[in-house]
């Protein structure tokens, strides 16, 4: 039983009888990662349900976190003649919260899940919601359960948050419990900043997992991405899924021919034993078949073709006119909006702005191509960091940004093609600073590079002696990762031969972050 199931079903079995379970949609994949359906039907849940319907049983159990939206939903569902509610918060009760129930909270109970994170893979955590404390809570619960972290290394404002969080967590927790927390299995703490790194996450993604991620949605892919094939290509860049594919439709054809050559009992036995296996591993190849056809007919669209092109030049560092003429051509095509932002985004974040005069012709443009309430994502991208207006102070120039890519290695040589043909030339930035972190024994040995990215750095012993090769490194997101981030930190700790642990608030995509 995973952490917070049993919090979870403690929780449901304390409203007796039959209920209507109401859930935050943003709730959805941690409430699916503590228990199946059939698991909280054994437990009395006759129905789930998003907690905006109208229609449910006289038991409602309601599971929401505590914001000011699901507050109104709350108060909707209480004031229903005849309803017995049950609130259950996630993950803690807050006081505004509280004011905005006010005038039904005589009438529930209200229960709290103090749920931070979810194990989604072996080496894999969901942080649950984007806030810095509740990594820093769910670091604080794994050093509680294997042992203190040897070092916090990090770089970025968000990394300096959650190393201070961390530290003063920790002395609660030694106060609370009467101890320190002794060392364990964990080694080195490595803290990612999505903001030191902004343009990653809006390039294409070329490995499966990217693709798949970035093409359907996450309804389209339910169900299809935890099999054995999946797990096999997810990494892999996508012109080799193909050939993957073919050998192992060629290897399951002759595990099907082996029925020929079953002459005796035994033989034949053996075979209609294994017969389920070869059914399951078809249904699967039939379902990735269907899948890389649909990628592969969007990979070899031509509009697809002239995105990647594009931004190869942009981080390639060729002149900004070459550019602007390829982006005027792309909104004349009407191409899709989400693309040619994207394309924008990785413009300004390679030369740190976009000239005024070009700024405005293209939010212009913008505009008259796509309506009038372009401008507001525009602002929004603005006020992120992502498409900004070039000062004459901060210009960095086409220059600058070459040397600066020459300086982090982020295009490939010949010693790392795979980790090139994640994003088709280039490596990202944050595992060039995940490689600094890992190999140096202090940030400060790094600081020439590290000066030029965003924020402090972060250099924390957190217990005396050396790491060992064999502890497990945990590495953090904040503000979320790629798959294809997750697949490089993958193959570089399979370099390393080290064992790594991933926690991240989200897998995102480059239009999720425009949005």
């Amino acid at each position: 039983m995973g952490p917070g199931q049993a919090e979870l079903l403690s929780l449901l079995g304390q409203v007796a009888g039959k209920k209507s379970l109401l859930v935050d949609k943003t709730l959805s994949p941690l409430i699916s990662s503590l228990a199946p359906f059939s698991l909280l039907q054994e437990h009395g849940a006759e129905s789930v349900q998003w907690l905006d319907a109208t229609a449910f049983s006289t038991k409602v159990l309601v599971i929401c976190r505590p914001t000011l939206d699901c507050a109104a939903q709350v108060c909707r569902i209480a004031a229903m003649p005849g309803k017995q509610v049950t609130l259950i918060l996630v993950p803690r009760q807050t006081l505004q919260f509280d004011e905005a129930i006010q005038s039904v909270s005589a009438s529930i109970d209200i229960c709290i899940l103090p749920v931070h994170h979810y194990q989604v893979e072996q080496d894999l955590i969901m942080i649950d919601g984007d806030h810095v404390y509740n990594a820093a809570v769910s670091l604080v619960e794994l050093q509680q359960e294997y042992g203190l972290l040897h070092r916090l290394l990090g770089k970025g404002i968000a990394a300096q948050q959650l190393a201070s969080l961390l530290t003063q967590l920790r002395a609660d927790v030694a106060i609370e419990q009467k101890q320190e927390i002794e060392p364990g299995t964990l080694g080195d703490c490595i803290m990612m900043d999505r903001q030191t790194d902004l343009l990653t996450p809006m390039l294409t993604q070329l490995t499966y997992e990217g693709l798949l991620r970035e093409t359907f949605t996450p309804a389209e892919l339910q169900g299809k991405m935890n099999d054995d094939i999946f797990y096999d290509l997810r990494g892999d860049n996508f012109s080799k899924v193909g050939p993957k594919l073919s050998g192992k439709a060629s290897t399951l054809a002759a595990d099907f021919d082996e029925r020929h050559g079953a002459k005796t009992t035994s033989a034949l036995k053996a075979f209609v034993s294994k017969i389920p296996t070869l059914q399951g591993s078809q249904k699967q190849l039939k379902t990735h078949v269907e899948l890389a056809e649909a990628l592969m007919q969007r990979t070899r669209s031509p509009e697809f073709r002239r995105v990647l092109e594009l931004e190869q030049s942009i981080y390639s560092g060729e002149p900004e006119a070459s550019i602007v003429q390829a982006l005027e051509l792309l909104i004349a095509r009407q191409a899709p909006l989400p693309a040619v932002l994207r394309l924008l985004c990785c413009w300004s974040l390679v030369h740190n702005g976009i000239k005024a005069a070009q700024h405005d012709f293209f939010v212009q443009r913008l505009a008259q191509a796509y309506g009038y309430q372009v401008t507001l994502t525009v602002q929004r991208l603005a006020h992120q960091g992502m498409l900004v207006v070039r000062s004459p102070a901060a210009d960095r120039g086409r220059g600058s940004w070459l040397s600066f890519s020459r300086s982090w290695n982020l295009l490939t040589d010949n010693d790392e093609v795979d980790l090139g043909q994640l994003y088709s030339g280039y490596i990202p930035l944050s595992l060039r600073i995940f490689q600094g972190l890992v190999n140096y024994s202090a940030v400060d040995k790094f600081e020439t590079l590290y000066k030029a990215l965003h924020g402090p750095s972060v250099s924390i012993n957190q217990s005396t002696g050396r790491a060992h090769a064999e502890d497990v490194m945990v590495v953090v997101f904040l503000g979320g990762c790629t798959a294809t981030e997750l697949a490089g930190v993958r193959l570089l700790a399979h370099r390393m031969d080290r064992e790594v642990l991933i926690l991240t608030s989200k897998i995102v995509t480059a239009n999720e972050m425009l949005v």
